[in-house]
C-alpha cells in the first residue's frame, strides 16, 4: 500500500484554509513571529548599552513585590559579568534585577521601576515594550547603538526583536542566559516553560496585530 505524500506546511495550510493567499500569510506569520526563539547575532559582539529585563517576582505577606530568588540573581550575575567583559556601565535595569542578591549594579545604569497609577496608587505593569521604549527615548540615534540584552532565555527573542524594531542594533548572549523557572512566581506565566511559551506567543501576536492595524 502506497503512503500518501507528506504535504509541506504551505500546502497543508492551503488545504485547511481554502485560500492560497491566506495560507501564505499564515505561513509567513509562523516563520517570522511564532517559530523563532533566537535572533541572528551581529558579526561582532559589542555593547554600548545594556538592557536587562526581569522575569517574574515574588510577593511578601503584605502583598509587596520582591525580586524572585531563582531567575533575578542569575540575571544580575550575568549583567555584572557583561559590564566587566564589554566595559559597559551604561544601561537600563529592571528593579527586580537591581535589588536581587549580589553586588550593586553600576551607578550609571538607570533602574527601571513601574509607574504609579494616579487613580489608586497601584503600580502599572511594566511591559517588555515599555522598557524598550524608555531606552529609545533616552537615545538620540539608536541605529548607532549596540545593545546587549540580558533576559531569561525564552524571553530574549522578543526583547531583541522589540529593540531592533525601535532602531537599535540589539543582540543577546543566548548561550549564557538563564532558562530556569520559579514555580512560586507571583506572575503565573513565569512559573513553567509551557506556561511562558504560550504567554510569549500571545504577546508577539498582539504586537503583530497592532502593527497590522497601523498602531505603534
Amino acid at each position: 500500500m502506497e503512503k500518501e505524500p507528506t504535504l509541506g506546511l504551505q500546502e497543508y495550510l492551503e488545504g485547511q484554509l481554502g485560500s492560497r493567499e491566506l495560507a501564505q500569510f499564515y505561513n509567513d506569520l509562523l516563520q517570522e513571529v511564532a517559530l523563532p526563539w533566537k535572533e541572528n547575532e551581529p558579526p561582532s559582539r559589542k555593547a554600548d548599552l545594556i538592557v536587562a529585563f526581569a522575569f517574574g517576582q515574588r510577593r511578601d505577606l503584605n502583598g509587596n513585590a520582591l525580586p524572585d530568588p531563582v531567575v533575578s540573581p542569575r540575571l544580575k550575575h550575568l549583567l555584572l559579568e557583561t559590564v566587566t567583559r564589554f566595559n559597559c556601565t551604561k544601561g537600563f535595569v529592571q528593579w527586580e534585577i537591581a535589588e536581587a542578591d549580589g553586588p550593586p549594579v553600576p551607578g550609571e545604569m538607570k533602574i527601571v521601576r513601574p509607574k504609579i497609577c494616579s487613580m489608586d496608587a497601584t503600580p502599572i505593569y511594566l511591559s517588555t515594550e515599555g522598557i524598550c521604549k524608555e531606552a529609545a527615548a533616552a537615545v538620540e540615534q539608536p541605529a548607532e547603538v549596540s545593545v546587549c540584552v540580558i533576559s531569561h532565555r525564552h524571553h530574549a527573542w522578543r526583547c531583541v526583536h522589540t529593540l531592533r524594531s525601535l532602531g537599535f542594533k540589539a543582540w543577546a548572549r543566548y548561550e549564557e542566559l538563564p532558562d530556569q523557572y520559579d514555580s512560586e512566581s507571583s506572575q503565573p506565566w513565569c512559573r513553567s516553560a509551557s506556561q511562558y511559551v504560550i504567554h510569549d506567543l500571545i504577546a508577539r501576536l498582539k504586537r503583530y496585530e497592532k502593527a497590522l492595524a497601523g498602531f505603534s
